[in-house]
Formats: structure tokens, sequence, C-alpha cells
């Protein structure tokens, strides 16, 4: 009977510590809502990289479409995507100057992740495959993505991979 009891005893000693090594319950990576309101491959200004800009205001979204309508011949002029900017804001994110057509950008998920005040935002970057059949132009993918306002200072976002695209600091 002894024999048993230090047998238990030591089992529950063991067990014990097991679960005391694994340390607390990892807490949970809060969570941001995350929209695409618009995308496309038109140009919109001289810049060559990939980008992110944080649009905090109806002015400067309205600026954006204007921007961007200038580099279009007979597009027909969208309406604006309606935001509550006192509740959300639209991070603009471009993959750049593209030699031909068939590159985008899509949004990977409904939310951005927050870990340390950055919002990280994931993204896929789309290629073409070589053996494509595709236009000579010049396009510049973009994405706009309707992101909730609160509990973040900076948006990182990332690829597909988990690579760094850019890093924002938001107001």
């Amino acid at each position: 009977m002894l024999r048993f009891g230090w047998t238990t005893i030591t089992l529950l000693c063991l067990a014990t510590a097991s679960c005391m090594a694994q340390g607390p319950p990892a807490a949970e990576t809060p969570m941001v809502e995350a929209t695409v309101l618009d995308e496309g491959s038109a140009c919109f200004g001289p810049e060559t990289d990939s980008r992110a800009v944080w649009i905090d205001n109806r002015r400067d979204l309205a600026e954006f479409y204007d921007r961007l309508r200038r580099g279009v011949l007979g597009q027909i002029s969208p309406p604006l995507p309606e935001i509550d900017f006192n509740r959300w804001g639209a991070l603009l994110v471009s993959m750049g100057q593209q030699p031909t057509s068939g590159y985008r950008l899509t949004l990977i998920g409904p939310a951005a992740t927050v870990r340390a005040n950055t919002a990280v935002v994931r993204i896929a970057c789309h290629r073409p495959p070589p053996d494509l059949l595709v236009t000579q132009v010049v396009t510049c993918p973009w994405l706009l993505i309707r992101l909730a306002r609160n509990g973040y200072t900076h948006i990182a976002i990332r690829d597909q991979d988990g690579d760094p695209l850019a890093r924002i600091r938001v107001n």
C-alpha cells in the first residue's frame, strides 16, 4: 500500500510540474476588421516602389481618386467609398510600377492582427506566370482597404510569405 501511495504522489508532482512549465496560456492576439473598398492597376503617381499610405479624411480620399482618374482616359468617375472616418481609416497599398498586365494585390483574410501597437495587414502579391501572354503596359496594382481605427499606432504590411512590404505610422 505504501508503494502505491508514493507512486501516486510522484505522478501527481510530475503532472503538476509539467503543467507549470508550459507557463500561462497565451494572450489572444487582438484583431482589427479589414475590408477591401476598391482595387485597380492604373498608376496614380510617379512612385516605382511598393508603398502604403494612411488616409484619414474625406479630402485626402477625394484627392487620391482625382489623381487616379487623371491617368485613365474615358473613365467614368466612380463615387467615393463611404467611410466614417471617426471609426475607420483607409489604407492604400501599392505594388509599385510593373512592366506588364497580370499583376495584382489581394487582401489575405478579413482582419489584421495587432501586436505591440502595430496592426499587421497581410497582402498577397500576384505575378503573371512567365508563359502567360500579357499586354506590354506599365501598371501599378493597388488596394484600398478600410481598417478600424483603434488599438495601434503603426501598420506593417506583409506579403503572403511574411516578408515586409511597408511600415507606416498612423495618427
